[in-house]
């Protein structure tokens, strides 16, 4: 049961906004209506994770195939790329020599993988996990894009906003749900925000935990009751 304190770094992350572009043949006319197709064979009722998951590896390696096809690599991944080549899978094809077997551990071994380095993704700092290198943009540490977009699909730039992690309390015991905890902040402890600052809990598959008060997140945007020394 992690705790996720998210603290917005700047004015983008409590405001949302649409921008409309209009061509310069185009400014001063009315807006063209824009062209939806729609494919209604995907499947937008089960969560994406568990179409993930339920995926055999070689699916999985065509569909990400396909999708390099699509969105090319950056050419800083030339050698990831040539190691993915030996396998067999380039952009746009999976043809491999490897046994079926084969391919199907690369799955489990993965998975076992990412969560095992999850606890150490991050630097800890005063119990909380400060997730401020290469979050956002990854460059080649493709473990913790996996990662970042397994538990969150993905995540902004720590100039934007910032994820502190807590997976363990102050005596370094798992969070779990069964115990009752205390998370107290100093005045001057208070997370810096200049947008704001909000706590979330997680189950252990990163999903919002359901609840009777049906309160999913609690912050500074809240009614708080602060003590009389300024701290919460």
């Amino acid at each position: 049961m992690p705790l996720c304190l998210a603290r917005s770094g700047s004015g983008l992350g409590g405001v949302g906004f649409a921008l409309s572009v209009a061509t310069y043949r185009g400014w001063g006319k009315k807006p063209r209506k824009p062209v939806q197709k729609l494919d209604r064979t995907v499947d937008t009722k089960t969560e994406p994770m568990k179409q993930v998951e339920a995926m055999s590896a070689v699916e999985y390696f065509k569909y990400g195939a396909r999708l390099m096809k699509v969105n090319p690599p950056h050419r800083s991944d030339w050698s990831i790329l040539a190691r993915m080549k030996r396998i067999g899978l380039e952009p746009g094809e999976f043809e491999t020599e490897l046994s079926g077997a084969t391919v199907e551990a690369t799955k489990a071994n993965a998975l076992k993988l990412m969560k095992s380095k999850l606890p150490t993704l991050a630097k800890v700092k005063n119990g909380w996990q400060m997730n401020t290198d290469t979050l956002g943009v990854y460059g080649n540490y493709y473990l913790k894009r996996a990662i970042v977009a397994q538990v969150g699909l993905g995540a902004n730039q720590p100039e934007d906003a910032l994820y502190p992690l807590a997976l363990a309390d102050s005596e370094g015991k798992p969070i779990v749900g069964e115990s009752n905890y205390i998370l107290h902040f100093e005045q001057d402890e208070l997370p810096p925000a200049n947008a704001f600052w909000s706590l979330t809990m997680y189950d252990a598959e990163g999903f919002q935990v359901a609840n009777q008060l049906s309160r999913f997140a609690i912050g500074d945007r809240d009614d708080l009751k602060y003590n009389n020394d300024g701290s919460l």
